[in-house]
């Protein structure tokens, strides 16, 4: 073996440059990969930056468009983590451990890894990049305040699956509860506003649209049906049962501001019930006989009841706050055959087709109104409040009998093409004018209360047509009760429904069918008592 000194000098130094120099070789070999692997992730990235931005625009709304509220964007150059979550899968190296908001080019990294806003203002074409920030903030910000059971903005509490008073139905957007208002029947309709604050919101916010939606009922009630009540909806043909009071021994006297007036000759009482709400008032009943009431509600919030009867030539009123039945006399020459409530007034209607007017005061009496001239009439008409004025009503037939005779009701003798005796008159300038188009409107009679109500296609009824319970011919025949009439006073054809109060044939007694509004229920009528 050669020994160190025994070399030259010139040969060790050589020895030791070229030590250096493989080592300076290596350094920059090694410097060489790291900007070769540098600038192939930078051509990687920007390929990417390019093919998302070109992908934005080719899936519509441009590259400077954010994304939806709700959706994400379609862009494969981003990746987003947040609390360790991977939300959406992309190419980008996974080496990143948190990005806060979306890049379409080559941003740079600043502490903790995240990506300078500042630094990528010059790559905003590609994204929106601060709109998208806003929206991942805020997703954020409320996935963390639902699992902390925070609240939002409006100082709303927050649910998800997670908590246990949370429920699917709470945050349903309005065209989805527009879709549940369209296929609900009546009761349902009414109880939709009590399944939770959201939808109660709706259903103030669209009342007039839900209540529009309301189609009158018939109401029932047989011999043997107790405390079960029936409601017939003529749209769908079904019939609505509820529990209520025993009717035993119990007369209905009507409608009125959507209760149900009831005669108890047992307990000596005048009841008032709500069907929807199960809402009752109950009176005394007056000192004479009566067949029609109406409850009202004066200008200080006081409940009245007005009682009549036309064949007793007496008022008869009751106020809450006397407690007491007022007896006011009507006339020897007058017999009032029908009352309503017009513009705050109780207008009266007399045998003779006069009309008149109840003063209250010191001297309560019936005022006929002698300027209007009475039409010529042969039956009992019938008052009716429409949205253009206050009309008068009456079917007649060439034998001065109501419109429908028996035979009319026999199967396989009814004829609709023969219209019936029909006279509608509407009050102006101090006379009553025939008519024979009620517009948009629909007139229903019964023997106990009238109404029309405004536009009824919203639920599924004809406009310009009279709906009719005939009440002679039900105290002649009990299975007339059975059937409601319908005329259209513009293709003058009439027709008739089915009405069914369960299986087999009823015999409703003396409790025959009326109406029942639920579009006016618990919404007392005002009355001037001054």
């Amino acid at each position: 073996m050669t020994q160190l000194s025994s070399l030259p000098i010139g040969m060790i130094c050589i020895s030791f440059e070229s030590d250096m120099f493989i080592d300076v070789i290596a350094i920059i070999l090694l410097f060489t990969s790291f900007l070769m692997i540098y600038v192939f992730v930078s051509l990687y990235w920007d390929f990417f930056a390019l093919f998302g931005a070109l992908s934005a625009m080719v899936q519509g709304g441009g590259p400077c468009e954010a994304p939806k509220r709700g959706t994400r964007p379609h862009h494969p150059v981003a990746m987003w983590r947040m609390d360790g979550d991977l939300l959406e899968h992309s190419p980008v190296p996974l080496f990143l451990p948190l990005i806060r908001i979306r890049f379409c080019s080559r941003p740079k990294l600043g502490k903790n890894h995240e990506i300078n806003v500042r630094e990528i203002e010059g790559y905003r074409k590609c994204l929106c990049v601060s709109t998208l920030a806003k929206e991942m903030e805020e997703e954020v910000r409320l996935k963390r305040s639902r699992k902390a059971g925070g609240k939002d903005r409006n100082g709303e509490r927050l649910r998800n699956e997670e908590d246990p008073e949370w429920r699917p139905w709470l945050d349903l957007p309005v065209e989805l509860l527009e879709l549940i208002v369209m296929g609900l029947g009546v009761f349902g309709l009414l109880r939709f506003a009590g399944v939770c604050r959201q939808w109660r919101l709706y259903a103030s916010r669209f009342r007039k649209e839900i209540v529009g939606m309301i189609p009158p009922l018939i109401h029932l009630m047989t011999l043997n049906s107790k405390g079960t009540w029936y409601f017939h909806d003529m749209c769908d043909g079904r019939t609505y049962t509820q529990r209520l009071l025993d009717m035993t021994q119990k007369i209905i006297l009507g409608c009125t501001s959507g209760f149900l007036a009831i005669k108890d000759d047992i307990n000596q009482k005048l009841l008032f019930v709500n069907p929807l709400t199960s809402q009752q008032y109950a009176f005394d009943l007056p000192p004479f006989s009566c067949t029609s009431v109406i409850l009202a509600s004066a200008t200080n919030a006081e409940i009245v009841v007005v009682a009549f009867h036309q064949y007793v030539k007496r008022l008869q009123l009751y106020r809450l706050n006397d407690a007491r039945w007022i007896s006011l006399p009507i006339g020897e020459q007058y017999r009032i055959v029908d009352l309503v409530l017009c513009c705050e007034r109780l207008i009266g209607l007399t045998h003779d087709g006069k009309l008149g007017v109840f003063r209250f005061g010191v001297q309560p009496h019936f005022d006929v109104l002698h300027q209007i001239v009475p039409p010529m009439v042969f039956c009992d008409p019938q008052l009716v409040v429409a949205r253009e004025g206050l009309l008068m009503v009456e079917f007649l037939d060439p034998s001065n009998r109501p419109v429908f005779n028996s035979s009319d009701l026999e199967e396989g003798a009814f004829d609709n093409t023969r219209p019936p005796r029909l006279k509608v008159y509407r009050l102006h300038q101090g006379g009553w004018n025939v008519i024979d188009n009620l517009g948009d409107d629909a007139i229903f009679l019964s023997p106990y209360k009238t109404k029309a109500l405004c536009m009824p296609n919203r639920w599924g009824g004809s406009t310009n047509c009279i709906y009719s319970l005939q009440y002679r011919l039900r105290k002649r025949m009990p299975n007339v009760a059975s059937r409601c009439y319908s005329y259209s006073l513009s293709s003058k054809v009439l027709d008739r429904y089915p009405v069914t109060a369960g299986k087999g044939r009823v015999d409703f007694g003396k409790n025959t069918p009326s109406w029942f509004f639920p579009n006016v229920s618990g919404h007392l009528d005002p009355i001037n008592l001054d």
